[in-house]
């Protein structure tokens, strides 16, 4: 959690002259009744009980905590803009400059649920492709395909002038139908976008997925290069430049494409996973080792790789590893059957 707003903390200085007054708030107490947002106040649920009337919004006030609130966005501090966005929907509960600004404040993969709440919001008060399309996109980075989508869908119907959104529509439209198998659609929408920017690294990894999930090995190889060319740290077009290589036979330049990989991005979980696996191959138990280590101790739990990793410590007889790590297990799970089962293995292991 960020710490409270101060002077001496923020890395930079806001001054006295720079907050537009007079707009009065409590940052302590819970401000928004309306909306998709709870009425946690009891002054406030009283209110609407009594049929009170709020008093009237001041074009001024709105204007100034929206101004406040992208002064500190500017200057990286969210969580308080997100104080003053909050204050400006408990007045107006579908203001969409509000609504749009308390999105972007909404970053963190936690925050999801919330940010999706918003911009459905947003799209009932402010329908247009825009709108319609951001919406798509917290769909599809919470993993709702189908409502994904059906969204992009829908504001492909709205479409009327060419938007910088454009591109991630048809890019993750693509990235949908490459998951469903749906190649030749993946195609057709990874192709619109590449007309829009062919020097987008993102997308060529994506073409060169494709390239290699039909076993067009050449295209696959040449798609990953000009990833790379683009930007030389994508790690995930290493990784795809590594399973060319792999299947074709070359599996000592596939090894060497994927410790680039890992140089760039440790907790990359395929390359860790295909690192592992090869390595196991070869009979390079020890570089397996190292590899899984390195990104458990990364992550807050992944029990499908420690488990590996508890293999890999058990096959080198390095049981006092293996139960530190089952020990680890434990403490996010000390129920489990199955770790405790293994437990038991381990504790009964001869060197």
């Amino acid at each position: 959690m960020q710490e409270q707003f101060s002077r001496t903390h923020t890395g930079f200085d806001i001054k006295p002259e720079d907050i537009k007054p007079p707009v009065q708030f409590d940052l302590t107490k819970p401000s928004i009744g309306s909306g998709f947002f709870e009425i946690q106040t009891d002054t406030v649920i009283s209110e609407n009980l009594e049929n009170k009337a709020r008093q009237p919004l001041h074009g001024n006030e709105t204007a100034t905590l929206i101004t406040n609130a992208d002064l500190l966005m500017k200057h990286g501090e969210n969580e308080l803009a997100t104080h003053l966005l909050r204050k400006c929907l408990y007045l107006n509960s579908t203001h969409p400059e509000a609504l749009k600004r308390l999105a972007e404040c909404l970053t963190a993969e936690e925050d999801l649920p919330i940010k999706v709440k918003v911009m459905q919001t947003l799209v009932q008060s402010d329908l247009n492709f825009e709108t319609v399309a951001r919406l798509g996109h917290c769909y599809y980075q919470s993993k709702q395909d189908q409502k994904a989508h059906a969204t992009y869908m829908q504001a492909l119907s709205l479409l009327t002038d060419e938007s910088p959104e454009l591109f991630e529509v048809f890019k993750n439209l693509g990235n949908l139908n490459l998951r469903d198998g749906e190649f030749d659609s993946a195609e057709e929408y990874y192709n619109k976008a590449f007309t829009l920017n062919s020097r987008s690294d993102v997308l060529l990894v994506n073409l060169g997925t494709l390239a290699l999930q039909q076993q067009a090995l050449d295209l696959a190889l040449t798609r990953f290069r000009e990833a790379l060319e683009i930007n030389h740290r994508n790690d995930k077009a290493w990784v795809g430049l590594a399973m060319v290589h792999n299947s074709m036979g070359d599996h000592v330049l596939a090894r060497a494409n994927l410790e680039n990989a890992l140089d760039v991005n440790s907790s990359n979980r395929t390359a860790v996973h295909l690192a592992t696996s090869w390595s196991v191959r070869d009979q390079d138990l020890g570089f397996a080792v190292s590899v899984l280590e390195n990104y458990v101790s990364q992550v807050d739990c992944d029990e499908e790789m420690s488990l590996l990793l508890i293999h890999l410590f058990c096959l080198r007889n390095q049981f006092v590893e293996a139960r530190l790590e089952l020990e680890r297990l434990l403490l996010w799970n000390p129920t489990d059957e199955k770790l405790l089962k293994i437990e038991q293995e381990i504790a009964h292991a001869k060197p």
